[in-house]
């Protein structure tokens, strides 16, 4: 499909990034709802005095659109203690349902957090890894992101955008981010 126009057209994806309380309530609400088949997952964390913490976590049901639920803004928790444990909450209650299909990228991490120091679990049977899947069909191939990426999406190279190694972590960077592994 690329090879039929001269220029490169990127896929046009809505990251969404700066939903207000209400609107994650709703939005979290309505994955509960419409129960999509598949739930693209992923958490960034932040390294904390006991261990990592949750800077957010990301969700896709749709090639074209992620939210991102930030935990962490501007070094401090983003909700009020109340707020915060009903996003856990609903969060909670979508990894349990096992009629939609989590999808993980290298998921073991995210869940060994999510896990241990989030009290979140799976059921049963409802969890994939696009990594573990990959690595099982191409075993002599990397299992990296953005080999997975590179191969089965046309999204540009994105591993790099906000990390570390070029600069300084920031919310919105980070956030975007998310959305995109989603």
């Amino acid at each position: 499909a690329q090879s039929e126009s001269p220029t490169y057209e990127p896929p046009k994806i809505d990251l969404i990034t700066n939903l207000s309380y209400l609107e994650l309530l709703s939005a979290l609400g309505k994955i509960l709802l419409t129960k999509p088949p598949f739930l693209s997952c992923d958490i960034e964390t932040l390294q904390g005095a006991n261990g990592p913490v949750v800077w957010c976590i990301g969700f896709s049901s749709e090639p074209s659109s992620a939210f991102v639920v930030p935990i962490i803004r501007e070094g401090k928790f983003a909700w009020s203690l109340e707020e915060e444990a009903k996003l856990w909450i609903l969060i909670s209650a979508i990894f349990l349902d096992p009629t939609i299909k989590k999808v993980f990228q290298g998921g073991m991490y995210d869940l060994a957090i999510l896990g241990r120091y989030y009290g979140l679990r799976l059921a049963k049977d409802s969890y994939e890894d696009t990594m573990y899947c990959h690595h099982a069909s191409y075993p002599y191939l990397w299992k990296k992101l953005e080999v997975l990426a590179s191969i089965y999406t046309w999204e540009p190279y994105y591993k790099d955008e906000g990390r570390v190694n070029l600069g300084s972590r920031t919310d919105e960077s980070e956030f975007k981010y998310n959305a995109k592994d989603c």
